[in-house]
């Protein structure tokens, strides 16, 4: 993208317009972790490490009133940690920790 000419300028302004239309997904927010306004905590999703005999991956919701780690590097993985708990009126008193970080992509994706 050459910003000299005017097909780079306008490349360059259809990207930044692009940017204001993504999902956080898209933009790579975790879609696992979700702000609960209302409640005023995290709500973290995560699968249930027992496994089930039907093959199902089920999930277990942990909550969080605060980041104990937050993502605002500009780079490295955006790990971010949550002291969280399994019962959303213990909120306060958790007795868990949550890591959340994205994965290096591997061409192995069996082994990620």
């Amino acid at each position: 993208m050459d910003v000299t000419d005017s097909a780079g300028r306008a490349a360059y302004i259809s990207f930044i317009v692009s940017l204001c239309y993504c999902t956080d997904y898209e933009l790579g927010y975790d879609p696992t972790v979700v702000w609960n306004a209302d409640k005023k905590y995290w709500v973290i999703k995560c699968p249930d490490s027992t496994a089930a005999k039907d093959g199902k991956v089920r999930v277990v919701e942990y909550y969080a009133r605060k980041q104990i780690v937050e993502a605002e590097r500009i780079f490295g993985r955006h790990t971010r940690g949550f002291a969280a708990s399994l019962n959303q009126n213990m909120v306060d008193e958790p007795d868990t920790f949550i890591k959340d970080a994205w994965p290096y992509e591997s061409s192995d994706s069996q082994h990620t």
